[in-house]
């Protein structure tokens, strides 16, 4: 149970933020490659097409970043998921089993009366 909350608040926040990510990432990536393309044609003096191939490369890298950076849940997320794990690894303690099983006991009580 404990794992497929961990993954489920990861992924959530991940498809939560990925709309707006992509978005401006495209719209960086897009004026970024377009200033790399005019700055290879007008100063470096590469051919079009060359300045072309490397304007695309940047962009191809920078959308790549900003989709990756998408990935990188919040800092909420990483502490709910922190939380998670760390109650996880609690309760596979003997501590963690005894408490368990004394719940166990009083919800099975509570739900006999």
């Amino acid at each position: 149970m404990f794992d497929n909350l961990f993954w489920s608040l990861y992924w959530i926040d991940v498809f939560s933020s990925l709309g707006i990510a992509v978005s401006v990432g495209i719209l960086l990536a897009s004026v970024v490659g377009l200033l790399c393309a005019g700055f290879c044609y007008d100063v470096l003096k590469y051919t079009s097409s060359t300045a072309l191939k490397r304007g695309f490369l940047v962009f191809s890298i920078v959308l790549v970043l900003a989709l990756v950076g998408s990935l990188i849940p919040s800092k909420p997320t990483m502490y709910m998921m922190l939380g998670v794990k760390a109650t996880k690894d609690f309760t596979e303690t003997e501590t963690g089993k005894k408490l368990e099983k004394y719940i166990n006991e009083q919800l099975a009580k509570l739900l006999k009366q």
